[in-house]
Formats: structure tokens, sequence, C-alpha cells
């Protein structure tokens, strides 16, 4: 049989192997438990990265699209009586005052079927404003000025053949000044009726006096010559002129 002292150090090597685990198995839960921290850590830091990096792209994507935004800066006016046809001013970025664009910011002028979309003609002038039209009530005759340099404006005349549009000669559109004329703008007004179109010249005399003149004049189209005639003409007072 055990002698007492046998039992008594069995009992005491039980009791520090047991305590031997205990402290191992703590240790190892401890550790877990870190592990565990580690990885939540982990997975918490990669879900605030993914978001960041979410979030960078969403900033990049919006500024991206105001950028796009901005470039492809759109005006609609001149806009025809009927609502098929108007005038489409193109920019490279938004202006200031879209009513008052700086020229330098224009990129293309035409004019357009809002519905197809189809470009009928250009309409941008030399220094690349875009130029004013003015159409008929039945809306099937446009006129405008364009430049084709500092000293010079042209009224151009077409009339609206379905979708396209003809060009008519405008070489008498002038009201025909006596003098040394060194500068010379001709625009339309308005049309009184389809065919027949008010317009207005000013014109600049050489000397260098500084003298110049204003005139209204009302040209008809005549069918069977296909050219526009001049049927009246006026000077413009000074006065009304100021009055303006």
């Amino acid at each position: 049989m055990l002698s007492v002292r046998r039992v008594v150090e069995f009992l005491l090597f039980f009791a520090a192997f047991c305590k031997n685990r205990w402290c191992k198995a703590a240790k190892i839960q401890h550790m877990n438990a870190k592990a565990n921290s580690l990885v939540a850590l982990m997975i918490g830091g990669l879900k605030t990265l993914r978001l960041s990096a979410l979030a960078v792209c969403l900033l990049i994507l919006a500024q991206s699209i105001t950028a796009q935004e901005s470039a492809n800066f759109e005006k609609i006016r001149d806009t025809s009586p009927d609502g098929q046809f108007a005038v489409r001013i193109s920019c490279s970025s938004e202006p200031d005052d879209p009513n008052n664009i700086d020229p330098s910011l224009i990129t293309a002028v035409k004019l357009v079927s809002l519905a197809s979309k189809k470009i009928a003609m250009d309409l941008q002038n030399y220094d690349g404003s875009a130029a004013h039209v003015i159409w008929s009530k039945d809306s099937n005759w446009l006129a405008f000025s364009s430049s084709s340099g500092p000293r010079v404006s042209d009224t151009y005349v077409y009339h609206r053949s379905g979708d396209d549009f003809v060009e008519f000669k405008t070489d008498s559109l002038q009201a025909d000044i006596k003098g040394d004329v060194r500068n010379e703008y001709v625009r339309p007004i308005r049309w009184v009726k389809p065919g027949a179109l008010l317009l207005e010249e000013y014109v600049i005399f050489r000397g260098g006096d500084g003298k110049d003149a204003t005139y209204q004049f009302t040209a008809r189209f005549d069918e069977k010559s296909s050219k526009f005639r001049i049927i009246s003409k006026k000077k413009v007072p000074s006065k009304e002129l100021e009055n303006r």
C-alpha cells in the first residue's frame, strides 16, 4: 500500500500539473482573443479603406462629370416661330453670362433641327461670335448678318424647303449710299411679311473726320428674277439714333 507521503506528493504533483495546464489554456485563450481582435481590426480597416477608396472614386467621378458638363455647355436661341429650328451655340466652358457669351469660349454655332439635331448651316462669324437669326412669321424665311472682317458685315437670306434651306443672292441688299465708304455694316431688323425684309445699314466714310450715317431700307423678294429688290429707303436722323 502507498504511504501517506507518497499520496501527498502525488496530489501536489497533480495540482501543479493542473495549474500549468490551466495557465497554458488561459494564455492560449488570451492569445486567441488578441488574434480575434487583430483580425476584426484588420477587417474593419479593410472596410474603411474600401469605403475611403469608394468615396475618392465617387468624388473623382463627380468632378469628371462636372468638368464634362461644363465643357459641353450649349445654348439654344433664335428659335423659329414653329419651334422646329434654332441656333445652337457650343462652348468650351460655361460662360459667366449666357446671354452675352465671350466669343473666345464659342467652339461652334449651328442652325439645327430641334427634332433630329440635323445641322442646317454654320452661323459663326470670323471673330468666333454667333450670328443672330431673324425669322419670318411663317418660319419659311430667315436672315442674319455675318461679318468676314472688322470693316464689313453683310446680310444673308435663306428660304426653307422642308428641312433644308436655300440661299438667295443678296448682293443687292445695300442702301446704295453715295460717298467714299470705309466701313459698311448691314443687318436685318425684322420681316415685314414673308419675303419682305426691313434692314439697317451703318456706314463710316473715309477722311478721318469720323463722319457716319445710318439708313433703313426694305427689300422684297422678286419671284421672277429670284432676287431681292429695294422698294424703300430712308436716312435715320441722329436724334432717333440717340433715343434708342
